[in-house]
């Protein structure tokens, strides 16, 4: 029974020891999924020993109760005490089985929207910027539409993330629980505010680009201009004073030009 006794002492701690599940101070959704992993391997196990011997200790009080000659209360207490500790246990292992493999989906997802940003905010370092308005027009739009669909990812991610800690709450101790909970927010939070800002930095970028090129263009129409003014005055050359006409015409050419300059500035 001292034996019993004991297992029953230390498959009750079990459970305390089990929670809050996220233990590494990383905020990297790759690195969390991979220790959840590691605790779907090693720590079950473990539970499934304490069950073993939960059932060996079951046998062992039946054997003593069967061959005793009359009721051994203290015997038949612990047999109890062992039935009920294994049912427990039984449903601690499939409940911390599905929470750890519900959690390495959701950091596995968020592993997944990482990529997807990083391809966003990356593509454009690779093709570099075109030095065509509309081009440079067409890549803001796409570049919109691609923070639409990590905003969207994010949202879904967002509801997940609800499920999960109201999962948490009712599986785990109220200690335990809040730690796990607050790290699946502050994770979701930074992968969401990092995005923000370097979608933000590239946008910025964009339209910085955009105005260049805008002022590019602006500038070689004037540049075109100023050489048709030239190429008209050296055809008028020696003509200024010869009819109103060709004044009027001298005149409305600077016009543009100065027209030209304004649109510029």
């Amino acid at each position: 029974m001292a034996e019993s006794t004991k297992t029953i002492s230390w498959v009750s701690k079990l459970e305390t020891q089990l929670y809050p599940v996220i233990t590494t101070n990383s905020t990297k959704p790759s690195e969390l999924a991979d220790h959840l992993e590691s605790k779907l391997v090693n720590v079950v196990p473990d539970i499934k020993k304490a069950q073993n011997e939960v059932e060996e200790r079951i046998k062992n009080a039946e054997g003593l109760i069967s061959k005793a000659s009359s009721s051994d209360e203290q015997a038949l207490n612990v047999k109890n005490k062992l039935y009920e500790l294994n049912q427990k246990l039984i449903e601690i292992s499939s409940e911390y089985q599905i929470l750890l493999q519900v959690l390495i989906g959701y950091f596995r997802n968020l592993e997944e929207i990482d990529k997807k940003a990083d391809d966003v905010n990356s593509e454009l370092e690779k093709t570099g910027y075109p030095k065509d308005v509309a081009a440079v027009e067409s890549i803001i739009r796409d570049h919109e539409s691609s923070r639409q669909t990590i905003v969207e990812r994010l949202r879904f991610a967002q509801s997940e993330c609800d499920q999960i800690a109201e999962r948490i709450k009712k599986q785990e101790p109220e200690a335990a629980a809040e730690q796990d909970i607050n790290k699946l927010q502050h994770v979701l939070e930074l992968r969401r505010g990092e995005f923000e800002s370097q979608w933000r930095q590239k946008h910025d970028s964009l339209e910085s680009h955009k105005q260049i090129c805008v002022f590019d263009s602006q500038l070689q129409q004037i540049n075109e201009s100023v050489e048709d003014v030239g190429r008209q005055i050296k055809h008028l050359k020696g003509q200024y004073g010869d009819s109103v006409s060709t004044a009027k015409a001298i005149s409305q050419t600077f016009g543009y030009f100065e027209k030209s300059i304004e649109t510029l500035e």
